[in-house]
């Protein structure tokens, strides 16, 4: 199975790197850089046949279509350890995702007008406001799916608690239909209890088999254990895991990190700017070189600068010349951009907000304002969440609620005046409801 190991092109840059801090001169260091330069080129000429890098095409495992569970399981956290270490790019982007989705806020509603208070009571309650109910929470919900591609929320129906199940730590293992392998029926759940007010303090692990939300709406007769690896695991039906994967296709169990097309391009962006940087330093640590004609003539080192000032002179003899290096700001890190830009892309935000730069002759407020597609992947986004907490409501009871988000975009003060205005002289609204809106 293939999985995110170290790629050759990091080995090489980490080995050219440590070179580089062992180097006791700029000749040597110049001479280890342009060392380093050469074997980058050859890793990203040879990238697109890399093995190192993670395929999508097909099962990773060769048994199935899409990702498997195990893959899911790898890719977690390498992209949650990329998003914190590459967060110029992917940690912006998530960022930019989740300000997008959720900047304007949401509502959660009934449709009778005020919330039942036995619903409100779940909603409001610590546990399920830190694991589902706010604005935080949503954020982190929309970080799992960004790295994760997959959301399991476990429901205690007795303690009416929600609570989150990580694909990479809670999940061992899972049973799908047996005419439809994307829908899953049951979850196994792995955690540890350890008792640190007596004992050894050694954790225990326990197992459980949980069902899924739309397999117990099936009405079906369950069983008191389901064996897994020669042993019974109790099946436990006073609990129901909420199962949403994002990004997937037909067929496919598992869904599709937001972040697992960006990952690729965004690792080689960071790499170009950090080789671009240390080619800089190179370029202003040496000034000029010297260049013999003759072995002789480089043997007698025939090349004096009269102390270190502006416009002093320099002495060479009949076979030595002085030449200028090239200066520091010759290396152009700026044709890096097309590279942010595919991350950008992959990521459905503008490469001007992943960046915080409009490019040559841009406009940051202009270019800085939610194009079309920019809103749409909002809209998309928000509606994926409408349709999970359609399932949160029903699984509570709650069928009649919903959640509701604000609008994306608002027209600016000068615009809601002259629209308020309109309103008035037109008779929809009275000089009270005119002047109370104005100073809202």
């Amino acid at each position: 199975m293939s999985s995110f190991r170290e790629t050759a092109l990091q080995r090489n840059i980490a080995i050219h790197q440590a070179r580089i801090l062992e180097a006791d001169t700029p000749e040597k260091e110049a001479e280890v850089l342009r060392e380093a330069n050469g074997t980058i080129v050859r890793d990203l000429l040879q990238f697109a046949e890399d093995n190192d890098w993670t395929r999508i095409i097909g099962g990773m495992d060769g048994k199935g279509k899409g990702l498997s569970l195990l893959d899911i399981q790898e890719i977690i956290p390498y992209l949650e350890k990329q998003t914190k270490i590459l967060g110029d790019l992917l940690g912006r982007g998530l960022r930019l995702k989740n300000n997008h989705v959720f900047g304007r806020g949401c509502t959660f509603e009934h449709k009778t007008g005020s919330v039942p208070p036995r619903f409100q009571a779940i909603i409001d309650h610590p546990s399920n406001q830190k694991a589902l109910f706010s604005i935080t929470a949503l954020k982190e919900i929309n970080r799992m799916i960004f790295v994760g591609g997959n959301i399991a929320l476990r429901y205690v129906k007795s303690e009416r608690r929600f609570t989150r199940l990580l694909l990479d730590v809670n999940v061992e293992n899972y049973l799908t239909d047996e005419e439809d392998e994307g829908e899953v029926k049951y979850i196994l759940r792995k955690w540890q209890v350890r008792n640190d007010l007596g004992g050894t303090g050694q954790p225990t692990e326990h197992r459980e088999w949980i069902p899924t939300s739309t397999y117990d709406a099936t009405n079906p007769s369950y069983p008191k254990t389901i064996k897994f690896q020669n042993e019974n695991i109790p099946v436990n039906t006073g609990s129901l895991v909420i199962l949403k994967a994002f990004n997937r296709d037909a067929g496919e169990t598992w869904g599709v990190p937001d972040a697992f097309a960006a990952a690729a391009p965004a690792a080689v962006y960071n790499d170009y700017i950090r080789s671009g940087a240390m080619l800089q330093h190179a370029l202003a640590a040496i000034a000029f070189v010297v260049k013999a004609k003759t072995e002789q003539s480089a043997k007698a080192a025939g090349a004096k600068v009269q102390k270190a000032r502006v416009g002093s002179a320099v002495i060479t003899g009949p076979e030595t010349e002085v030449q200028s290096m090239p200066r520091a700001g010759s290396v152009n890190l700026y044709e890096g951009r097309p590279l942010a830009a595919r991350v950008a892309s992959a990521l459905d935000v503008s490469t001007t907000g992943i960046t915080s730069d409009t490019g040559t002759g841009g406009s940051y407020a202009s270019e800085n304002a939610l194009s079309a597609p920019e809103q749409m992947s909002a809209l998309s986004r928000q509606e994926d969440f409408a349709n999970l907490f359609a399932e949160v409501f029903r699984v509570m009871g709650a069928k009649d609620m919903s959640i509701n988000f604000r609008r994306l975009d608002t027209d600016p003060i000068h615009r809601q005046g002259q629209t308020l205005t309109l309103f008035r002289v037109g008779g929809a609204i009275n000089q009270q409801e005119y002047r109370d809106r104005a100073l809202a």
